[in-house]
């Protein structure tokens, strides 16, 4: 494994020299049942769960990655649990624990659970007969990362059931922030509809399970914790103003539409027709990760890590080239310089040959300025333009943008806000 900082959007060559010894610490990651690094220890305790002190706060988190396993009478539209469930979690497991990997860069363990859990659920009760489940975790720490990054494999075998990853953050707030598309959003943890939408006769129960992106934070402003993930949109907020995230790994169903749920009584959302892949029988295997951190989601740079952990970098070996084909070393032709902003496309223009860099602010606060640097020899020309890629009048852009000799300011960057920068040859 290699750890690397290229610069911008380009690329930076390293070469292997034999036999040349390097001043790395030696020691391993993983000693005597705990991970340590420059950040946090972490320890993996009998029950599988991990418990972590983050270096800078001094804030321990134990409890985290417990999971927890339900019915789901629900539909493809909306989960619901039976009149009468079961709830079956791993806190009181004796998985197997082995440690994969253990090295000076990174180590690696497993965590093996094996639960028994009813075969079927339906919108009464859960079944009494039962099957084994396997949940499999690889936990991965590296010497110079501040994430714990998880690998989950869940050999399911049985129908109607939801699988989430619980961390309990211990922290004392009545707020949370999700990403979004273009940005975060604040959302309160306990909503008050939850007590009274039977009374006022509603449609259907509301209540805080969200959608998001990459990640969803906690954070009483000195200390919080993230979790992110890869293709996993869906979370809930439990246990009030001292939040637990329960991240959803596997929910499965097996009709596209259902009737008289308890969360969704009467009507039924959909057509009464089964849907025997969404029961997601098999292996499934999921990846997420998660930060401990002190100050905010902002101050620990939240968004641009989400981003980093989600689209990580690509190591290609080439062999050696001619002197015709040779590249320099290294190379860059856009450099963005703030920690809040994020570049989340790089693209073609549809009805031309010059490039698209769209980048977003990943707070909730203004950002007054941004520096960003074009590589010269790539290009001439840098403009704003809109979600068309039509070029912004200058008129439209005096006060927000400025560009001359390869460096551009964008100023009064609000929340959420969306910039188009149009990049030109000539």
């Amino acid at each position: 494994m290699l750890f690397a900082e290229v610069v911008g959007l380009g690329y930076e060559t390293f070469y292997m020299v034999e036999n040349h010894t390097n001043q790395l610490d030696h020691s391993n990651v993983y000693q005597h049942g705990v991970f340590s690094n420059d950040y946090f220890q972490a320890e993996i305790e009998s029950n599988g769960s991990i418990t972590v002190k983050e270096h800078t706060s001094n804030k321990v988190f134990p409890h985290l990655n417990i999971f927890e396993e339900s019915g789901n009478a629900g539909d493809e539209y909306d989960f619901s649990p039976p009149r009468e469930d079961v709830i079956i979690t791993t806190r009181d497991s004796e998985p197997e624990i082995l440690v994969v990997h253990n090295g000076p860069l990174f180590a690696t363990v497993k965590i093996g659970h094996i639960i028994k859990v009813p075969v079927d659920t339906d919108v009464n009760k859960r079944s009494k007969k039962k099957e084994s489940v396997i949940i499999e975790t690889f936990v991965t720490v590296k010497r110079h990362e501040d994430r714990i990054d998880i690998k989950t494999v869940i050999h399911n075998t049985v129908k109607n059931h939801r699988i989430r990853a619980l961390f309990e953050t211990g922290v004392v707030t009545n707020t949370h922030k999700a990403d979004q598309q273009f940005g975060v959003i604040r959302r309160d943890n306990l909503l008050p509809q939850v007590d009274y939408w039977e009374k006022e006769q509603w449609e259907e129960k509301y209540y805080p399970i969200y959608p998001h992106q990459k990640y969803v934070d906690v954070s009483d402003g000195e200390k919080g914790l993230s979790v992110l993930n890869k293709g996993l949109p869906q979370y809930e907020i439990l246990d009030g103003n001292t939040p637990t995230i329960a991240l959803t790994l596997l929910c499965g169903t097996d009709y596209m539409g259902k009737q008289d749920l308890i969360h969704r009584p009467g009507r039924r959302s959909g057509l009464h027709v089964e849907t025997p892949d969404s029961s997601l029988l098999g292996r499934y295997e999921m990846e997420y990760s998660f930060i401990p951190h002190s100050g905010n989601e902002a101050e620990a740079e939240i968004g641009l890590k989400a981003d980093e952990y989600t689209a990580s970098m690509v190591a290609v070996q080439i062999n050696e080239p001619s002197d015709t084909q040779r590249f320099s070393d290294k190379n860059s032709f856009f450099e963005l310089d703030h920690p809040f902003m994020a570049i989340s496309a790089v693209k073609k223009c549809e009805n031309d040959d010059n490039v698209i860099i769209r980048i977003y602010n990943t707070t909730d606060k203004e950002i007054p300025f941004v520096h960003a640097q074009i590589n010269g020899k790539f290009f001439k020309k840098a403009e704003l333009a809109d979600l068309n890629e039509k070029p912004l009048s200058g008129d439209e852009t005096a006060d927000k943008f400025q560009f001359h000799k390869d460096t551009m300011v964008i100023t009064n960057i609000k929340e959420n806000e969306i910039i188009n920068i149009k990049l030109s040859r000539v």
